[in-house]
């Protein structure tokens, strides 16, 4: 059958895609920006196939699956990949013989996502008849993700010789997702380490490799500290850095101790100091805090964050003057209030504290300075009072959102017991009863955080509660007010309570009515759209990917042209990880029914990728929200819809922190 100009351009842009994904791991982006050519201009067929992933019919996605367009095929594995419906593992895995190197590539990557131990041995038996090395290395990173010991034990096997780079990167991802499955052995071990005494091999492949270093499971490499020490002296990548330096938390020794106090003190990337600080929660406290008390004097405030949290974590009463003192020179509100919470946990008398606390709160005019200092309040449950008056009152959700928090903290600190019983006999007051009393106050609310909060509560303490509150007509009451999908992790979490308690049942399954992809519009898009996001801090530019994400860049631009992100702020910074942004709430929680199925393509999370949030408790449909990656990923990859690039003003990304705000998006 002859192709038309347009589906020949149409495969060569696919091939050249799938192949430099794989092929160049350490790219600064994954996807085809070197095109203006939006390939769903005029293909109907695409457009259909992309309509059937956004309503979730899984049984027209996979006829496409035997269509004679390996595009098509392509785009289905996709789109079953993000969907991850069970009954198309059997057709998706027939294609892993397929003809067209492109697909096969496709359907290891989709089978890895479902991450289930059914399709371990046809990967295996797959890998063993691949010609491809790309496609190899697919199989060997989806094998990872689903694979039981026998999928450790073969990839552990595999002689790879030190040339075959892309076959090392597969191996090198395929340990790292065994790992994070509890999936370790002494032989892997020793093949991460050789990798490292290997001076022939490049960073690039290290790289891979080292990420292995970063899982939290146990890891005894207890003998391999100067190989770390080297490679850190000598290697300048700062993810390669990041990751050696993970890798020191599993050498619990002086040595170790005292290079990452080095690190934390020289003066290097923040990001890796940031690591050097994770690195020191598998150490004595005391052994560690110097070096923690030196990062919160610095200027950057995801270390200072980083700093402050791990002092909450880890600290003691010794010490918490000292954290009073640091509070007093920290520029970042996040970092300060972090301190006083850790001060106020950890003080014996509180009241000095809980006066600062408070004073700060009244002073300042910054809503995120306050919703920060409201939660520092957690720490001492006898404070509920102020918390909840400040709660209930406020007009801005981010303050009521996170002293909903602080309220479901209390009643979950260790004290609390002890604290209602001293109470009880002092005062008569019963902390109890109050706690009963906010938490129904905020089921009744109507704010989708308050509920999610309120059932959360319930559902631990029920038989307390609904002892008392014998009617429970005011659950199917809130559960009527929730609207699905914009409040869906509170929908999920009500039902728990109803069914449990309440006088009727409800489903926590709920049918999500897909909207209707506007393809005239997409198909003007071009394939290398940029956008300016001005923010208080500087302008960043993101380059989106209208070929790769079609319909996530289509409602992004949609939004942007009704300004609804100007004005909106970053609410969320998790240092050397993401800045996010894009609700109007400002707290991360929606307040809209605009909702898409997420997009997943092969593409690992980079710095500055873009990516929308998730739906909490569904990850299957995106947001408003998005963010910025500030660090690269393996662990993020797969599991949020990335639709574009920072490809300017990555600086300004960095400088950013939690209430800082957009104020214009611009489409250029």
């Amino acid at each position: 059958m002859r192709m038309n100009l347009f589906k020949i351009s149409l495969l060569l842009l696919t091939i050249m895609y799938a192949f430099s994904c794989s092929d160049d791991v350490n790219n600064s982006s994954n996807f085809n920006n070197g095109s203006n050519e939006n390939i769903y201009k005029s293909d109907k067929t695409s457009q259909t196939i992309v309509n059937f992933h956004q309503s979730g019919d899984v049984t027209e996605l996979v006829k496409y699956l035997n269509n004679d367009n390996s595009e098509y095929q392509i785009l289905s594995l996709y789109a079953l990949a993000s969907l991850k419906d069970t009954t198309a593992l059997l057709s998706i895995t027939g294609l892993l013989t397929d003809e067209n190197p492109n697909v096969r590539n496709a359907t290891a990557y989709a089978l890895g996502c479902f991450e289930n131990p059914v399709s371990e041995q046809k990967l295996i038996d797959a890998f063993n008849s691949e010609s491809e090395k790309v496609v190899k290395k697919t199989i060997l990173e989806a094998l990872g993700k689903c694979g039981t010991e026998e999928s450790m034990t073969f990839v552990a096997s595999l002689n790879i010789d030190n040339s075959e780079k892309l076959l090392q990167q597969g191996q090198a991802r395929a340990f790292y997702f065994l790992a994070k499955n509890d999936l370790i052995s002494q032989q892997i071990i020793d093949i991460v380490i050789s990798t490292f005494n290997n001076q022939d091999i490049d960073e690039e492949t290290k790289l891979a490799y080292s990420y292995f270093l970063t899982v939290d499971n146990n890891i005894n490499i207890s003998k391999s500290f100067n190989t770390l020490k080297y490679e850190i002296e000598n290697r300048k990548n700062v993810y390669l850095l990041c990751n050696l330096t993970l890798g020191l938390k599993h050498i619990k020794s002086q040595e170790s101790l005292n290079l990452l106090s080095s690190i934390i003190g020289a003066e290097t990337d923040y990001r890796i100091k940031v690591c050097a600080i994770e690195s020191l929660y598998t150490f004595d406290y005391n052994s560690g805090k110097k070096a923690v008390f030196e990062a919160l004097k610095s200027n950057n405030s995801a270390l200072t964050v980083a700093a402050s949290e791990y002092i909450f974590k880890k600290g003691n009463a010794n010490d918490v003057q000292q954290y009073l003192n640091y509070s007093d020179q920290i520029t970042s509100m996040q970092a300060r209030s972090n301190l006083y919470r850790a001060a106020l946990y950890y003080a014996s008398n509180k009241k000095p504290i809980t006066n600062k606390i408070i004073s700060g709160y009244n002073v300042t005019n910054n809503i995120y300075e306050k919703a920060s200092l409201l939660y520092a309040l957690s720490a001492d449950p006898l404070m509920y009072k102020f918390v909840k008056d400040e709660t209930f009152s406020t007009q801005y959700k981010i303050i009521s959102t996170e002293g909903i928090k602080a309220l479901y903290m209390m009643r979950l600190h260790p004290d609390f017991e002890k604290l209602a019983w001293i109470e009880k006999e002092k005062s008569g007051n019963d902390l109890h009863l109050e706690f009963r009393i906010i938490f129904k106050e905020a089921m009744t609310s109507g704010d989708n955080a308050m509920v999610y909060y309120a059932a959360k509560i319930m559902n631990k303490f029920g038989d307390e509660y609904f002892d008392e509150f014998t009617n429970t007509f005011f659950l199917t009451q809130a559960f009527n007010a929730l609207k699905v999908p914009q409040d869906f992790a509170s929908y999920k979490e009500l039902c728990k309570t109803i069914n449990k308690y309440g006088s009727q049942t409800c489903s926590k399954n709920v049918n999500i009515e897909a909207p209707e992809i506007d393809w005239d519009y997409i198909s003007s898009i071009p394939g290398n759209q940029r956008v300016s996001v001005e923010t208080n801090k500087g302008v960043f530019e993101i380059t989106l990917d209208v070929n790769s994400s079609p319909k996530t860049v289509g409602k992004f631009l949609e939004l942007t042209q009704q300004s609804y992100y100007d004005n909106t702020f970053f609410y969320r910074n998790i240092p050397n990880s993401v800045i996010v942004t894009g609700g109007k709430r400002g707290d991360g929680w929606m307040n809209t029914n605009t909702t898409l199925i997420a997009e997943f393509k092969d593409k690992q999370l980079k710095e500055g990728s873009v990516a929308m949030t998730i739906i909490t408790d569904n990850e299957e449909y995106t947001t408003t929200n998005w963010f910025v990656s500030t660090s690269e990923s393996l662990d993020l990859s797969d599991k949020y819809a990335v639709f574009g690039q920072v490809t300017t003003g990555m600086e300004v990304v960095h400088q950013l922190e939690v209430g800082d705000f957009i104020i214009h998006v611009k489409i250029l």
